[in-house]
């Protein structure tokens, strides 16, 4: 039984896969992590990760960018490709807060493992309702060719749950069916116009995961995916436990993940946000984002998320310069 932590790197996440490769030594976390590079990684920054870990190139299969690139699907036909019996995907701007391999027996136990984030989906709000027969209707049939009658679970009032794919277990044996059949839709005629369904890998998968009723393991939000307004609450502490520098929740219970997306921007001229990802706590942004001073993302994290998360992020970035 094989077991994979995977990240897909590219130049723009290089420098926050560091933070997370040395949060997972030093949580002493043994399943090793494979690296998927989609070909924006320079012959550099590869052989720097090859030296500690397994890359695996991505190749498009021919897919336009609109699919590839603009559908995230690189992440599902690599895994797809090459995952391990049981593989655990995460976002390359995250870090480890705790050691994490236990998730992996949820998985060998039949479960798909999320990371559950309160943005669930109601599908009639992305149609006017009084459309919203109609639009049913097409989807419905739309989607019978790819999933049968699994699409008669798509019911008008559906709410879908979202599972972030920053921290996301699958199993190749009960859940890889699930990576193929977004595959065959996303790159297909199908079109949900305005519902999220069709827009990107993530949103597909969740419908999916409902529609089949996949048994998942669902990681609270608090502990394991602080996004959006969950950033700056519940608020955050910082601990020493056996040794360990650790994160927690006012009030006890302790963070073992951190995902720095969602919220995550600095408001610039007339309140347009820009992104603002970890790596520039650094002092380094590539020439094509967004150029930021150091006291611009301590305002985001210290006075608007009230957050010492970016200490953590610092400690992990410094302490092994052996892959910069």
């Amino acid at each position: 039984m094989t077991r994979s932590y995977s990240v897909f790197v590219d130049d723009k996440y290089f420098l926050d896969f560091i933070a997370l490769y040395n949060s997972w030594e030093y949580y002493e976390n043994k399943v090793p992590i494979k690296v998927y590079c989609d070909g924006r990684l320079s012959e550099d920054n590869k052989n720097k990760i090859r030296r500690k870990l397994e890359l695996i190139e991505v190749d498009s299969e021919n897919l336009d960018h609109r699919f590839f690139y603009g559908k995230y699907l690189f992440k599902w036909i690599g895994m797809s490709k090459h995952m391990a019996d049981s593989e655990i995907l995460l976002d390359a701007d995250c870090v480890f807060l705790s050691n994490m391999d236990h998730l992996f027996e949820k998985i060998e136990a039949g479960y798909l493992v999320g990371a559950r984030e309160e943005v669930d989906i109601l599908h009639s709000t992305y149609c006017d309702a009084s459309e919203w027969d109609g639009e049913h209707k097409r989807l419905v049939d739309s989607l019978r060719p790819f999933i049968g009658d699994k699409v008669n679970n798509f019911t008008k009032d559906l709410i879908t749950e979202t599972y972030n794919a920053g921290l996301f277990g699958v199993s190749r044996e009960k859940h890889k069916f699930l990576l193929d059949k977004s595959i065959e839709i996303l790159t297909s005629d199908f079109d949900a116009k305005k519902n999220p369904i069709s827009h990107l890998e993530q949103f597909n998968i969740n419908f999916l995961i409902d529609l089949y009723k996949v048994d998942v393991h669902v990681l609270p939000q608090t502990e394991w995916m602080n996004t959006w307004v969950w950033h700056k609450n519940p608020k955050k502490v910082i601990k020493v436990l056996d040794g360990k520098l650790t994160l927690h929740n006012e009030g006890g219970d302790r963070v073992n993940f951190y995902h720095f997306t969602g919220d995550v921007g600095v408001p610039e001229v007339n309140d347009v946000i820009k992104t603002c990802k970890m790596h520039h706590m650094v002092g380094e942004s590539l020439p094509y984002e967004p150029q930021f001073k150091r006291s611009d993302v301590e305002k985001l994290w210290y006075e608007r998320h009230q957050s010492p998360v970016p200490l953590l992020y610092e400690f992990f970035f410094n302490r092994d310069s052996s892959m910069r």
